[in-house]
Parts: C-alpha cells; structure tokens; sequence
C-alpha cells in the first residue's frame, strides 16, 4: 500500500492496494479487496483480523457511504456488500455513472490506473 499525507485538518490518512479490483463491469460494479489483513502499509501500519467486524454489523453495507476519497460531498455509488473474510474486507459496489466523478473513476479503473 502507498500512504498519502494527511489530508486538511483532520489528519485523515488515505492508503491503495497495489492491485486493482478483482472485477470492473462495463455497468460500474466492481468488487475486490479494500483491505488486506497482516500487510504493513508505507506508515508500518497493519491492519489485524477483526478490525471491520463491529461496525459492519452495526451499519452494514447500506449505512455506509461510497464516497469519492472519502469526502462526504461527494457520493459515487453504493455499496451492495462489504464483508470481513480470512483475507481482508472484501466489497462489491456499484458505481452510479449517472454521477460525472463516478464516470472519471470507473474509466480510471477499467484502464487498471
């Protein structure tokens, strides 16, 4: 994973998986992994079994939001699943290419940018 430096003042983090989702369709699902479990990142950070579990079950995948790097002004889809496995969190979602942004990043992500 690639670290960028905190955003605004928050000191929000943003890290990337070296890999591109497992699955892009031409309709805007796409599906792989958000999350690997025991890989330190560029900041030493590891994320550990178990680390999702709690608020998956508590919000499920339609108490959170697909946003566009997190910021809340800018929803891009929704989620259809979001599941902790042996692996890391695994999600499907569905990008709404009504949405400009969403039309950018699903380009993006067929062209494996």
């Amino acid at each position: 994973m690639r670290a960028l430096p905190p955003a605004g003042p928050c000191g929000r983090e943003s890290k990337f998986l070296p890999l591109p989702p497992a699955r892009i369709g031409l309709d805007g699902l796409f599906e792989g992994y958000a999350s690997l479990f025991g890989i330190a990142d560029l900041g030493k950070d590891i994320v550990e079994r178990g680390a999702f579990r709690e608020s998956l079950v508590r919000r499920g995948p339609a108490g959170i939001k697909l946003l566009w790097q997190h910021d809340p002004a800018e929803p891009i889809g929704r989620w259809l699943a979001l599941t902790e496995d042996s692996r890391g969190l695994f999600v499907r979602g569905q990008l709404s290419l009504a949405v400009a942004r969403a039309r950018e990043i699903h380009a993006l992500m067929r062209e494996g940018a």
